[in-house]
């Protein structure tokens, strides 16, 4: 974060954080956030009415039985999450009570519910108690924790403690009472000018779902090549004349439905479930109006998680899937009472929602050309073969414009994207229904070559491609050899067929 923020004047830090902690701090039941001081070991509210408040007696009495502060705090009927302070920031203490929360994971258990119990051991999880001691508090078995357990993992779709706090924190962060970007009626035709200025040769389309609803296309290379839904995160790359020259060459069509909010600021805001809803929907009607009966898929990056959960919804409409760049499921954690402020705070940068709500922070008060770059580079620095492709975007005709643009207007889709990067439900995935493959980048630091195999074994032995020089960002000079790869893998299914709609 520090890495981050010195790329702005001094404070940055302070505002943010007390921005996303004012953003979740509302009346009713959102958040309720006590900035403390440090008194004989332990905290203590820096204004006298906060320590009058009802709940501040609960964490007090919480507080005095324990021989370190930790990570957050299992009350009662609240959870209270605890980011430790230092010589220039208070120890901030949040707290949300367990409606709220209960209302905010909604959205990633997919209709089901927890009981009270599950609901009990995810918080004491979260506030860095393992099973055995989460047993040992409420004076029951250590088997009765593992079996609620294995069903918390069973509606969160993970498979690891790291795992289901990580998610639900990230949940909780981005859906409890958190600000959202003000929602414009209507639908808007940013994509079309975006795409007119930065992507020259590309048709822009927009097409009405059975819902009435309306879905945003970008489509690109030869109209008459074999179409692919190319189901891309955030924003698209900067493909030029020669990229389009590659998709020519090997009769290749790209067609990408665009997520809600992505170049966009019209419409509702979406939760993830929403949004995961939205996303399939344009797969679809990409499917039926330009590919037929079944569709080839392509999802690069984060894109993931949205070609995972069309496939599982429609296995019979995929024809292949292919994986370029794809997350693996992240890696479980190391100290379970260090987890809260890692997630918060200090490795926001790499975390995806919380580097979504920090994009956020920079989108509204960043105007400057020069500091959203040297944001990228910071981010990016420590995979230098990532670094260099943000180096040859900087030294395109448009200096960096085009990323900055279409980032400014597309912080809503980034935000999902990013939540939906951090957990892909890999699980979910059909076997033995439709072609699959992995395409990745040798030199990818953030998604290692090693955990991609493992991770395409473990779902049944699929094929791993692999762009030597590359690491994540898969364009530029990488776009060539991905297509190439690509081709080879379409070409071993034979022809696609079927009617479409469209053209």
């Amino acid at each position: 974060m520090q890495d981050v923020f010195g790329t702005l004047p001094p404070g940055a830090m302070d505002a943010f954080q007390r921005e996303q902690a004012g953003t979740a701090a509302g009346a009713g039941d959102g958040w309720i956030v006590f900035d403390c001081e440090t008194r004989n070991g332990l905290p203590v509210p820096l204004k006298l009415p906060d320590r009058l408040h009802p709940l501040w007696h609960d964490i007090a009495a919480a507080l005095e039985h324990r021989d370190h502060i930790g990570a957050g705090i299992a009350l009662t009927a609240h959870l209270a999450l605890i980011a430790e302070g230092d010589d220039e920031r208070p120890t901030r203490i949040m707290v949300l009570p367990d409606g709220a929360m209960v209302h905010a994971l909604r959205g990633i258990l997919r209709g089901e519910e927890m009981t009270a119990a599950e609901l009990h051991l995810l918080k004491q999880l979260i506030c860095g108690a393992g099973l055995a001691e989460a047993a040992r508090a409420d004076g029951v078995s250590h088997e009765t924790r593992r079996t609620q357990f294995k069903s918390l993992s069973r509606k969160f779709g993970v498979r690891s403690q790291a795992e289901l706090t990580s998610r639900a924190i990230v949940q909780l962060l981005l859906e409890s009472g958190a600000a959202r970007p003000t929602a414009h009626p209507g639908t808007d035709d940013r994509f079309i000018a975006l795409a007119d200025e930065f992507l020259p040769g590309a048709r822009c389309h927009e097409l009405q779902g059975p819902d009435g609803a309306r879905y945003r296309f970008i489509d690109l290379g030869p109209a008459d090549g074999r179409p692919v839904v190319f189901v891309h995160p955030q924003i698209l790359p900067d493909f030029r004349p020669e990229d389009l020259g590659v998709l020519r060459a090997h009769g290749l069509r790209f067609v990408v439905p665009l997520r809600h909010g992505a170049m966009s600021v019209a419409g509702p805001d979406m939760n993830a479930a929403e949004h995961l809803d939205h996303a399939c929907a344009g797969i679809e009607l990409a499917r039926t109006h330009f590919a037929g009966e079944r569709a080839d898929l392509l999802a690069c990056l984060s894109g993931a998680a949205f070609g995972t959960e069309y496939a599982r919804r429609y296995p019979e409409r995929v024809a292949s899937l292919a994986f370029a760049g794809a997350p693996a499921r992240p890696a479980a954690g190391g100290s379970t009472t260090g987890r809260l402020r890692a997630g918060l705070f200090r490795l926001a940068a790499y975390d995806g929602a919380l580097f979504a709500r920090v994009m956020d922070f920079f989108g509204r008060r960043i105007n400057q050309p020069e500091t959203f770059r040297r944001l990228l580079a910071n981010y990016y620095r420590p995979c230098p073969a990532d670094l260099a492709i943000i180096e040859a975007e900087y030294a395109a005709p448009h200096g960096g414009e085009r990323l900055r643009k279409l980032c400014a207007g597309s912080m809503r889709s980034i935000r999902q994207d990013f939540h939906h990067q951090t957990g892909p439900r890999w699980h979910d995935l059909p076997r033995d229904r439709f072609p699959v493959t992995f395409i990745h980048g040798a030199k990818d630091n953030t998604h290692p070559l090693p955990a991609i195999r493992a991770l395409a074994d473990e779902l049944g032995g699929h094929p791993v491609h692999i762009i030597p020089e590359a690491g994540q960002l898969l364009y530029y000079r990488h776009f060539a050899p991905l297509l190439d790869l690509y081709r080879r893998f379409l070409s071993a299914q034979g022809p696609q067929a079927g009617p479409k709609t469209g053209t």
